[in-house]
């Protein structure tokens, strides 16, 4: 069964980050959303992906993932760097990327800001904190990406 990951990492309201922002946004379909597909493809756990900012307040990353928790975040870590580095520069939380860019503190950083859907799982998947996750609708029920793309071929 997939996971959801709403990722909301809250943005500073100084006038320099929102510029900066505003340069990201501009260059975003370019620069970044390049490096995304390509990692998301290479996954071959990723069901859905997104990435919003919410009225230059949260930068948003929203997700359906198949496997582990942790090993998704290190994935993402590894293969999207630079991006993260750039994501937590925006931040308004006492977070150093230097200081979280290792597996366990990245990890414990990232969960932190996972916002956990309405309800409760139909199928008793675990989030992070090894409670019930919320509720995700899938059409696919428990199917992998891996299975999904097999039958498609």
């Amino acid at each position: 069964m997939p996971h959801a990951l709403n990722f909301f990492v809250p943005i500073k309201q100084d006038a320099q980050t929102l510029e900066r922002l505003q340069a990201l946004k501009a260059t975003f379909e370019t620069d970044d959303q390049v490096k995304i597909e390509e990692a998301a493809r290479k996954s071959k756990i990723i069901h859905f992906l997104r990435v919003l900012i919410l009225h230059d307040k949260y930068f948003v990353v929203l997700t359906e993932y198949d496997g582990g928790h942790k090993e998704y975040a290190e994935f993402f870590r590894t293969e999207l760097n630079e991006l993260f580095k750039k994501i937590f520069s925006f931040a308004d939380l006492p977070v150093v990327w230097d200081k979280v860019n290792n597996e366990q503190d990245f990890y414990n950083a990232t969960k932190g800001l996972q916002i956990r859907s309405l309800g409760k799982t139909l199928y008793n998947e675990l989030d992070p904190d090894e409670k019930p996750e919320g509720y995700l609708f899938s059409a696919y029920e428990n199917r992998s990406v891996e299975d999904i793309l097999a039958h498609l071929k």
